[in-house]
């Protein structure tokens, strides 16, 4: 029996359970318990349908808030990238126009309204703002109207080109259709302004072509003008000139005063020299202190003469950098098209040489190129590979000529003479590769060689007997400029075993004219070791009395043109005697060189000349030949 039928019985004083009960009466219960047990089961039934009806509602209200809150976040993210490709749009650094199908401005950014002046270009057609706002302020408007009308018979096509506008700007632009479905839906247009760069590009490229510090073409556009002469004056039946110009002295005054004032004296002569020429004419530098003019519609040899004319007076005027003044020359060499040549390297390379031997011949000469500087530059290479090999094979060899005392005859001491002997016997003068060793650097090789024979020589005299030889050695500009020279000579002075006493260093005026504060550095260490030192050609050069009192020198060494002329004339006489004063009255032993003859040398003796040495007293002889004049030392 269902408990809640019991329950309801019990409240009426029933007993369900009692044995007297009708049956009728149990039937009835009977049937009323199987309807609160069905009705039980509904419920239980209704409770778990309604509870499974709240889950789903729950679970669904958990789904729909969850999308809501994905939802929110996927429009803050669009939000967020539409605002980030805002600002790229904006920021990206060139003009953009978005366009639709019918040619309208969809979206632009800042530098678009800025490029064509306008804050209001959407819905605008994008060919009537190229065409008013851009196109009139082009250098070549045409370009631009041929490509709108390719772009609008073809819209698939792209653009790049560029741009130039009338107040000097550079535009880079580009324009590529924009597709949906295989379909041209629109087209995007980018601007940019590449000013900047087609300005560091030009900056770049006139780097290239011209040199830094007189802003002068250089080598490079040098040539390229050269070259676009020569097709002028084909074309013209003209001439036309190139002057190769080198600055006397310069490296001189860079090394003595620095090369802030060396800098200066460049940009001084460089204003100058362009000062001088015709505008269609052409200045360049081209190394330190060379420069190289190019003289176009030349008529004759004599209007080139006359340019450089313009060119000396130019530079001879003095220079004034700071408190100091300098007073500059310079030699020119010119090639003269198409006499000379047609070809660019060679007109410069024919006016290098041509200038060489202007500078050979002493300063402020002029002198243009002919065949025979041709023929000698391929003699000087030939004999360059003969000086490496006589170098390598030991051809050179030392011959002495010995200096004497004028009034007793004695031998002060031997100059020592390099000679170049060939295998067969020939022998090359020294006045033909001395010069030619100076130009190509081989004179430091031929010096040392020079010094260590002579000292080898002293070496083997002493172990003779005789202890008292004294052996003058040249030296050049070269030699003194090498910074381990000090060292160098000690050591090999030190190697041999001989007193420093045992050498004179002979030197000319163009040694202490390089750099005198070095030079005189050098010689005061070397007087310290005790080497001596004479004066070499003295009498030649304007500045050698100046520099007497300042140099520590032992002997002057009358140059041989003066001496030879020494009994021609009383002035000639008086000029020698003159010499000799000085140098008694500086302390100095005078000697006097190219005695040929034996009234020169009495002549001299009653000039009271202390030393004498040439042909007339002996000739240069090799070391195996001068024991007699050892014998003769004093």
């Amino acid at each position: 029996m269902h408990k809640r039928l019991i329950r309801q019985l019990r409240r009426f004083g029933l007993n369900p359970k009692d044995a007297g009960i009708d049956t009728d009466i149990r039937e009835l219960y009977s049937v009323i318990s199987e309807t609160y047990s069905e009705y039980d089961e509904a419920l239980d039934m209704l409770r778990s349908t309604i509870e499974l009806s709240s889950n789903e509602l729950i679970s669904r209200s958990r789904q729909l808030r969850q999308h809501l809150v994905e939802l929110d976040e996927a429009r803050s993210e669009a939000e967020n990238s539409r605002s980030v490709l805002a600002t790229t749009f904006n920021a990206i650094g060139e003009a953009i126009l978005a366009v639709d199908g019918s040619g309208r401005v969809r979206h632009a950014n800042h530098l678009a309204e800025q490029l064509f002046d306008s804050n209001h270009l959407q819905s605008r057609q994008v060919d009537n703002l190229l065409i008013r706002k851009l196109a009139k302020r082009m250098d070549q408007p045409k370009r631009l109207f041929k490509t709108l009308r390719v772009l609008k018979k073809d819209p698939s096509k792209r653009y790049f080109g560029y741009l130039q506008l009338l107040d000097g700007r550079h535009i880079e632009c580009h324009s590529i259709p924009e597709y949906f479905e295989n379909i041209v839906t629109g087209r995007v247009w980018s601007f940019r302004d590449i000013t900047g760069y087609k300005q560091a590009e030009a900056d770049n490229m006139h780097r290239v072509f011209h040199d830094e510090l007189t802003n002068l073409p250089n080598r490079l556009l040098l040539k390229e003008r050269i070259e676009h002469s020569i097709k002028l004056c084909a074309r013209e039946n003209t001439m036309m000139a190139v002057l190769f110009i080198d600055l006397d002295g310069f490296k001189r005054i860079n090394d003595a005063e620095g090369h802030t004032a060396g800098d200066g004296l460049l940009k001084e002569i460089a204003l100058r020299l362009e000062g001088i020429i015709r505008d269609q004419d052409t200045l360049a530098r081209l190394t330190s202190d060379e420069f190289v003019i190019l003289q176009e519609a030349v008529t004759s040899q004599h209007s080139v003469r006359q340019l450089c004319k313009r060119i000396h007076d130019s530079i001879a005027y003095p220079i004034e950098l700071g408190e100091k003044s300098f007073h500059i020359t310079c030699c020119v060499g010119i090639s003269i098209y198409p006499r000379d040549d047609n070809d660019p390297d060679a007109l410069l390379r024919k006016a290098d040489m041509a200038m060489y031997r202007a500078k050979e011949m002493g300063r402020s000469c002029v002198q243009f190129y002919s065949d025979s500087m041709e023929r000698y530059a391929i003699y000087q290479v030939e004999m360059q590979r003969k000086l490496f090999v006589a170098l390598e094979q030991g051809l050179l060899t030392l011959y002495f000529q010995p200096e004497i005392d004028v009034k007793t005859g004695e031998v002060i001491q031997l100059e020592a003479l390099v000679r170049w002997i060939n295998p067969d016997g020939s022998m090359i003068s020294p006045a033909e590769f001395i010069p030619m060793a100076e130009k190509m650097g081989m004179i430091n090789n031929i010096g040392d060689y020079i010094l260590n024979e002579a000292c080898a020589h002293i070496r083997r005299w002493n172990q003779q007997g005789y202890d008292r030889v004294v052996v003058a050695v040249n030296l050049s500009v070269r030699e003194f400029q090498q910074t381990d020279f000090i060292e160098k000579v000690k050591n090999t002075i030190l190697s041999h075993g001989i007193s420093a006493r045992s050498l004179v260093f002979e030197i000319t005026e163009s040694v202490f004219m390089e750099d005198m504060e070095r030079v005189l550095k050098v010689m005061h260490e070397f007087k310290r070791f005790g080497i001596r030192f004479a004066v070499d050609d003295f009498g030649t050069g304007f500045s050698s009395f100046s520099y007497l009192q300042k140099l520590p020198v032992d002997f002057l060494k009358i140059d041989r043109s003066l001496v030879q002329s020494v009994v021609q004339g009383v002035k000639e006489s008086a000029v020698v005697e003159c010499i000799v004063d000085i140098g008694r009255h500086l302390q100095m032993k005078v000697v006097a060189e190219g005695i040929e003859d034996e009234v020169t040398l009495l002549h001299l003796e009653r000039l009271n000349c202390d030393y004498a040495q040439g042909f007339f007293i002996c000739r240069p002889q090799p070391a195996e030949e001068m024991e007699p004049w050892l014998s003769r030392l004093r």
